[in-house]
Order: structure tokens, then sequence, then C-alpha cells
């Protein structure tokens, strides 16, 4: 892939994300609700599921004979 198409193609993912840019170095993130919901949703879940392990986690302790 030519540097060219390389650019393009970071250009349109970044816009995609929300991202917005001003001139200057950097480009800014996007303000308000995220850009990306399926990243807050995968972190719920992320953390839903490290409390049932830690449930789990306690039952098997206590079914384990010590």
């Amino acid at each position: 892939m030519n540097i060219d198409r390389q650019r393009i193609t970071a250009v349109r993912t970044l816009e995609s994300l929300g991202y917005t840019y001003e001139g200057g170095e950097l480009w800014k993130p996007p303000l308000g609700p995220s850009a990306a919901p399926l990243l807050d949703h995968s972190r719920k879940l992320a953390m839903a599921l490290s409390a049932l392990f830690e449930a789990y986690e306690g039952v098997y302790d206590m079914a384990m004979p010590h």
C-alpha cells in the first residue's frame, strides 16, 4: 500500500471515530457521548465477567476442603 492510500485511510478512520483536525500537530477527540459505544459495552461486559468470576471463585473456595 502506498503512503498516500495509508494517509487517506488513517484520516477516514479518525473521522469515523469522531476526531477533528483544526490545523496543528494533533487531532482532537470527540466531545460529548462516546464515539465508540462498542468500547463502552466491552468495558461493561468485562466488569460484569470479572464480578461473575469473583463470585464463582468464592463458591469454589467454599466447596473445596482445606
